[in-house]
């Protein structure tokens, strides 16, 4: 998911795609583990949209106070 399209989302919004997201990091970590991951991309991109998701997060509760 784009940065552009992550900042038009709501807090709560962004939250399901963190929970989401981190999901996806955790069983495709394990599909790698166990040598059933066809496509290793899938990993890198979890983890970008994770990180994503939180610096928008922080972004928005620092420009709140």
């Amino acid at each position: 998911m784009k940065m552009k399209e992550l900042r038009e989302k709501s807090e709560a919004e962004l939250q399901r795609i963190l929970a989401d997201s981190r999901r996806s990091v955790l069983e495709l970590k394990l599909k790698s583990m166990q040598g059933q991951m066809k496509r290793s991309h899938q990993y890198r991109d979890a983890k970008k949209t994770v990180a994503q998701a939180l610096t928008i997060l922080k972004a928005n509760i620092k420009h709140k106070t």
